[in-house]
């Protein structure tokens, strides 16, 4: 390897190159990327004491079509990846793309989330899910070393009003055990398992594979059933709400799900004013 620049350096179990400034007293560590070409030449610039411009340093901008084409094409279906290409030219790179990556600060991130909130026309899961991909993307920074540290601060979420879970009636989820191959399988697998559709897909890939989508097959199963506005995820809520309703722990259902905390998992536990009529009838009879 050709010799480095004075002050460029790799840190131990982190990607990428940084060079150690000091400017006025103070050390200050610069993030230079992955590339070690691009490394060099930004290293020996700021060394002469000339400013790198952010489009050779790289801009949250740029940040974001590597973020889309590395991280987001490989963790998310299609329609997630075209979610995060939305929500990033309509609402990221408007307010960030121009700025530096390492000169973004926590107060850039809750100004953004007041910024959001100022469009009257994004609700507010809208806005969730809008910072949740800002967060995402920084933490993805941190990790390629385009940043030192995610400026992401803590408690920035806003807290969205728990919603009841979106579950089918018994009679429909009966009407579900009912339908043809293949579709009838997938219900009941869904129904008995609580398994996402991602999970149902490498579960029994011979048999839900050919779907390849899970709105296909919601439509499909609308036509075949009748439950109008019916959505693969019902499945899961249903699962988890009848666990409950029959007397299983919430403790247990949590790890059945996969819930990395229980408070996710308590949504479930109020139960339907049907289950209250019902056990409120085998009490009277009691």
């Amino acid at each position: 390897m050709p010799k480095l620049p004075k002050g460029m350096f790799r840190r131990k179990g982190r990607p990428g190159w940084y060079m150690r400034l000091y400017r006025s007293g103070c050390e200050r560590w610069v993030s230079l990327g992955a590339d070690f070409a691009g490394a060099c030449d930004q290293a020996r610039a700021l060394g002469a004491g000339f400013t790198v411009s952010p489009t050779n340093v790289g801009t949250v901008g740029s940040a974001c079509e590597r973020w889309l084409e590395s991280y987001i094409k490989s963790q998310r279906s299609e329609k997630g990846q075209k979610l995060a290409a939305q929500r990033v030219r309509d609402f990221v790179v408007p307010f960030f793309g121009h700025m530096h990556t390492e000169r973004v600060k926590r107060e850039d991130v809750r100004s953004f989330r007041l910024w959001l909130e100022s469009r009257t026309k994004l609700s507010a899961t809208s806005v969730f899910h809008v910072l949740s991909d800002v967060r995402c993307l920084l933490h993805w920074c941190e990790d390629s070393g385009l940043v030192e540290r995610s400026p992401f601060p803590r408690r920035v979420m806003p807290r969205l009003q728990e919603r009841p879970p979106d579950r089918l009636t018994d009679e429909e989820a009966a009407e579900l055990f009912t339908l043809p191959e293949p579709h009838g399988f997938v219900c009941r697998l869904a129904l008995g398992t609580g398994l996402r559709w991602g999970e149902l897909c490498r579960a029994q890939a011979s048999e839900v594979k050919r779907f390849r989508a899970s709105g296909s097959f919601a439509n499909a199963v609308r036509r075949l059933s009748g439950i109008d506005g019916f959505h693969v995820h019902q499945t899961r809520h249903t699962f988890a709400c009848q666990w409950l309703e029959r007397g299983g722990s919430l403790a247990a259902l949590q790890q059945v799900l996969g819930h990395a905390s229980i408070e996710t998992t308590q949504r479930y536990a109020r139960l339907s004013d049907e289950a209250v009529m019902r056990e409120a009838g085998r009490l009277c009879r009691g």
